[in-house]
């Protein structure tokens, strides 16, 4: 029983670390459900590709300068939406019904986006940290 309650507890920790995750349980707390999840805007779609393109050639180039300042667009995009996020769900509470859809598909299109940002960003970082060696 012990174990199963240190697993618990691991769990739920891990969940409160991640603001995806934690996003995630909120929802489902307040009565979202998130199942239903929209693809991403072809818009950022296509700007995430740029961004992509943009880090591949400083990474050619190695050009720390530009790969640093793409992490930080990439950051600073990432707190842009955790900031909705956080508006998203605000107030605490259930969610009646008819909001739920609503309020369901824009905390799916920001996750879906914060998840690409994420892998973004760490990819940038991790190529910041392979220049170190």
């Amino acid at each position: 029983m012990a174990l199963e309650r240190a697993m618990q507890v691991n769990s739920a920790y891990k969940a409160l670390k991640d603001p995806i995750a934690r996003a995630e349980l909120l929802a489902r707390r307040r009565g979202i459900t998130l199942d239903d999840v929209p693809a991403p805007s072809m818009e950022f779609l296509e700007a995430t590709m740029e961004r992509r393109e943009a880090l591949s050639a400083a990474v050619a180039r190695a050009d720390r300068a530009r790969i640093e300042e793409l992490a930080q667009g990439g950051k600073a995009e990432q707190a842009d939406h955790y900031a909705r996020l956080s508006e998203l769900l605000s107030p605490p509470g259930p969610v009646s019904d008819g909001a739920g859809a609503g309020l369901a598909a824009l905390l799916g299109e920001v996750l879906t986006e914060l998840r690409y940002l994420r892998r973004f960003v760490e990819s940038a970082e991790a190529e910041l940290e392979a220049g170190e060696s």
